[in-house]
């Protein structure tokens, strides 16, 4: 009976070592797969960084030209204020030129009427002759 009982214990024993082997291997193999599923999110993440930093390159360049075209419209303006501006001021001058002539033609009506009626002659005749 100690025969067996030393066989039974060798055996539990032999069991024991064979079932840490395959726990040890399971959990070996797990370690693997999560580290090559691991080393596959880091690649993937990289990937996914390397992708988010072209797109705030693109988005920066991108906000960069709306800048640049605001600025230009904003150019565009000014320049469009300052032209208006100054044909207000042409305008005005020939406004003003215009009224002087205005006067000069006035006055000139007023010496020929004064003219025609020292000569005895109708003012409207003058101004048909012409």
């Amino acid at each position: 009976m100690v025969e067996i009982t030393a066989l039974a214990k060798f055996i539990q024993i032999v069991i024991s070592i064979i079932a840490i082997i395959f726990v040890v291997v399971f959990i070996g193999k797990a370690f693997i797969r999560i580290k090559n599923h691991l080393a596959t999110l880091q690649e993937h993440l990289s990937d996914t960084i390397n992708s988010q930093d072209l797109t705030n390159v693109n988005l920066q360049k991108g906000i960069d030209a709306i800048n640049d075209t605001i600025a230009t419209i904003n150019r565009f303006i000014k320049a469009s204020r300052n032209e208006s501006h100054t044909l207000r001021e042409f305008m005005m001058k020939q406004e003003t030129g215009l009224s002087s002539i205005k006067k000069d033609v006035s006055y000139v009506d007023r010496k020929v009427t004064r003219l025609a009626k020292i000569v005895n002659v109708d003012p409207k005749d003058l101004s048909d002759a012409n």
